[in-house]
């Protein structure tokens, strides 16, 4: 499956999903500093509308996919593998706190099932802004070099290729030390601008 096929993919799952307003609240304010307009934030009323925005925002497209999936993250228990969503409601519905999709098989889609909680925002800082460090900032990760060669040649474009690097660190990374790693492989690549932000991030909301 191609990247486009697999973006769109996603993108029309996530569409599909209903949320309870106080989700919708919580995911949109992930990405405030993205849609930086009171009256976009006010506009969006479901998932569908955040990602007409994101797209405009050119946050998410077939060549960034890593942020889309960081957006599916949001979405604590639906087993991607099995569920798709829809939009209406039948006999096969299940209910997933505010969520509602139901039982089809959805071959070929596997996402990550992790917790939501401002991870997303602190991957955005650093995809987004990382440029030619991305390689610097893997080794201090103690990502290994065979994967950084396979990234730099499977990955189109750089955002795509942190992403993956922070997948990677985070599935083998003591979660008691996951944030500390961070700052400090920042530290070591000479991005203390990065840092000290995704610091300020962890400051204001892990007290």
């Amino acid at each position: 499956m191609s990247d486009h096929q697999q973006y769109e993919r996603i993108y029309n799952f996530l569409s599909s999903l209903k949320c309870a307003d106080d989700k919708v609240a919580e995911i949109k304010d992930v990405y405030v500093d993205i849609i930086n307009s009171k009256r976009r934030l006010h506009a969006i009323k479901s998932i569908k509308d955040l990602l007409k925005i994101l797209q405009k925002r050119d946050h998410i497209n077939p060549e960034k996919i890593g942020a889309l999936i960081g957006l599916a993250e949001c979405f604590d228990g639906i087993p991607f593998e099995t569920f798709t969503a829809a939009n209406t409601v039948n006999n096969n519905q299940n209910v997933n706190g505010n969520i509602i999709y139901v039982t089809q098989p959805s071959p070929n889609l596997v996402l990550p099932r992790l917790p939501p909680d401002l991870r997303e925002r602190v991957y955005q800082v650093i995809a987004s802004d990382i440029g030619k460090k991305w390689t610097d900032f893997a080794r201090a990760l103690h990502v290994p070099e065979g994967y950084i060669d396979e990234l730099y040649y499977a990955q189109r474009n750089c955002h795509n290729r942190v992403y993956e690097i922070l997948r990677y660190h985070q599935e083998r990374c003591d979660p008691r030390l996951w944030r500390s790693s961070l700052l400090d492989a920042l530290t070591k690549a000479r991005r203390n601008d990065l840092m000290q932000r995704v610091q300020t991030i962890f400051d204001t909301h892990y007290p």
